[in-house]
């Protein structure tokens, strides 16, 4: 029977590992959102124009890409840096930076499909409301955004030098 230290740590790295596979779905979340807004918005026309042509549109469009595309790296970088069985405080760095990242993405890009999709963004019809939902309620698990921020805040005020 495994106690103590040893025990703690194999579950934060399990829980590190966790959440760089949560930001993944997110960072689907956050494409798929992107993907449904674009489609939307390029075959609904508003004064015999393309909605997506409007300039307002493409730059809530743009933000959406740069907040996925921003989320999409940290990922990566956790997964790159999770495959290369680092230090535990170093796993800790780079898996929050991914699940904040992502979670904040997710939440953005989910919020901007329904604004975009105008009043049929909530009804059955359309799929922007299930990844409003399905960002939510993933913003909560393995812990919220501020624990993950606690948990790094607390890494540099303690040892700055550990992650850099």
């Amino acid at each position: 029977l495994a106690r103590g230290s040893l025990v703690h740590d194999v579950l934060h790295r399990v829980r590190c590992q966790g959440a760089i596979a949560l930001a993944a779905e997110q960072v689907g979340v956050a494409q798929q959102c992107l993907d449904l807004t674009l489609a939307y918005t390029g075959q609904r026309h508003q004064f015999d124009r393309p909605v997506a042509s409007f300039q307002a549109v493409k730059h809530r469009c743009a933000q959406m890409l740069v907040a996925l595309e921003s989320a999409r790296s940290a990922v990566y970088g956790a997964a790159c840096m999770a495959d290369t069985d680092p230090d535990l405080a170093v796993l800790m760095f780079y898996a929050a930076q991914a699940r904040v990242a992502a979670t904040e993405a997710a939440l953005f890009c989910s919020r901007e499909a329904i604004q975009l999709h105008g009043g049929v963004g909530f009804t059955w019809e359309f799929d922007p409301h299930f990844y409003l939902r399905r960002a939510q309620a993933a913003s909560q698990r393995l812990g919220p955004v501020s624990w993950w921020l606690e948990q790094v805040a607390g890494q540099l005020l303690d040892a700055p030098e550990v992650v850099s």
